[in-house]
């Protein structure tokens, strides 16, 4: 029978505000989110793992003011980790390339939406570099950022959502080998699904987004807002 027990993790200095945190399997670690407060500033903090349940102190790298959320992805394909940071109050991205020890070089700072609060990571164009979902609560849409894979990013492309965006997840909804993606929208209680219909994968190709077609939830209805728009899920 499995057993669980406790390990005491001390937390960075400052506030730290409820927000997701993304595993790093290669470490056994943690990154999460945080927002300082007081002398403090806005921050990311990962906490390396010692193999056993319990964690090193938590070593911080500076981001955008108040970060809300967290993803993972091999940005430059080096083989090492690397974070992207949404970061809410300064209506951007920062992306922070790892060393493969535990630290990260200087953030290099992306624009999206109005106060970004969701992030994701996928290749949605198929070109083998992996590109970010950014939910924008204050403009109401996506905004998805292509990567080079050389850890730099193209302009943003945006797509709307729901009102008050909140969070972004990634997968094949339609099964047709493209990432969608499905947004959870804090205002209305709704959830936008954008289908991923780019053509064949290349380089510098434009991402096409669509309306979800013949669209069933369980226990969910679901109502197409207009043809500009994408389909919301809404609980019954």
């Amino acid at each position: 029978m499995s057993r669980f027990c406790w390990a005491t993790v001390t937390e960075p200095s400052g506030r730290l505000e409820p927000s997701p945190w993304a595993p790093i399997p290669s470490r056994s670690s943690w990154a999460t989110s945080t927002a300082m407060s007081g002398g403090g500033s806005d921050s990311v903090s990962v906490l390396l793992g010692n193999g056993d349940g319990t964690f090193q102190p938590a070593r911080t790298f500076a981001v955008g003011a108040h970060p809300t959320s967290v993803a993972m992805g091999d940005f430059n394909r080096d083989g090492m980790l690397d974070l992207a940071v949404a970061s809410q109050t300064s209506s951007t991205v920062s992306v922070l390339l790892g060393n493969g020890d535990g630290t990260f070089r200087a953030p290099l700072t992306l624009t999206a939406g109005t106060n970004p609060t969701g992030v994701a990571v996928g290749d949605f164009d198929g070109d083998g570099a992996l590109d970010l979902a950014v939910a924008n609560y204050g403009s109401a849409n996506v905004s998805v950022l292509p990567g080079n894979g050389d850890g730099t990013f193209r302009p943003a492309v945006n797509v709307s959502t729901g009102n008050g965006p909140w969070a972004v997840a990634v997968g094949d909804f339609d099964r047709d080998g493209k990432l969608d993606l499905a947004v959870a929208n804090d205002d209305g209680g709704t959830v936008s699904v954008l289908v991923n219909s780019t053509g064949g994968g290349g380089a510098g190709q434009k991402i096409v987004w669509t309306d979800l077609v013949n669209a069933t939830a369980t226990d969910n209805s679901v109502q197409k807002t207009s043809a500009s728009r994408p389909r919301e899920a809404t609980r019954r």
